[in-house]
């Protein structure tokens, strides 16, 4: 929690942010190529703070749910969307092996818990297959971007291995502002990695 309010509580100092509404350039903190704000998208997704996830990219595809499941696997564990990477296969001395430099490439439409502000939002990603990470605040990620105001957010995400990401883990996406030096929760999505 402190390590992850400490770097927000840094971005909102040195953009700004911190003086009333939520403001700030974005890339003042650090170069961000790994998240894209798009136009709002009409999504299909239920519930009224739902988020929905589905293929960013050519390079992504969604995974349909196991057909074999387990009794110990949850209908929760099910429900989580899956993206798999179309990876070319690399030709070497040592046979044909997949590249496992291509990212995953995400795009996820949210209809926000509340309206957000004009401004920076900031994009903080857990790996839910580390026990602690959510409750202890370890991050894999954090991304910033600029939005305008409204109920309505879409971003698309890159997932890449060069940044940490696995397959066969499952992550959780939330979606901050920093408002008046408090963290306000907007969304909440989770996508497992195949």
């Amino acid at each position: 929690m402190k390590r992850v309010m400490k770097i927000l509580g840094m971005m909102a100092l040195s953009t700004g942010a911190g003086l009333g509404g939520a403001s700030a350039s974005p890339g003042s903190f650090m170069d961000q190529p790994r998240l894209e704000i798009l136009e709002p998208a009409a999504a299909n997704c239920t519930g009224r703070t739902a988020v929905c996830m589905s293929p960013g990219a050519k390079n992504t595809v969604m995974v349909p749910p196991s057909t074999s499941a387990t009794p110990a696997r949850s209908a929760s564990a099910d429900a989580v969307p899956r993206f798999s990477r179309e990876r070319p296969k690399v030709v070497s001395t040592r046979g044909a092996k997949y590249d496992d430099s291509v990212p995953w490439t995400v795009q996820m439409s949210a209809t926000l818990r509340q309206p957000a502000y004009s401004g920076n939002v900031v994009f903080v990603v857990y790996d839910r297959n580390e026990a602690r990470a959510a409750s202890h605040h370890e991050v894999a990620a954090v991304w910033q971007g600029a939005v305008v105001s409204g109920k309505k957010l879409t971003a698309r995400l890159t997932l890449s291995p060069e940044d940490g990401f696995r397959p066969d883990h499952t992550y959780r996406i939330r979606v901050v502002q920093i408002i008046k030096g408090k963290e306000v929760r907007l969304a909440d999505g989770d996508l497992r990695l195949m």
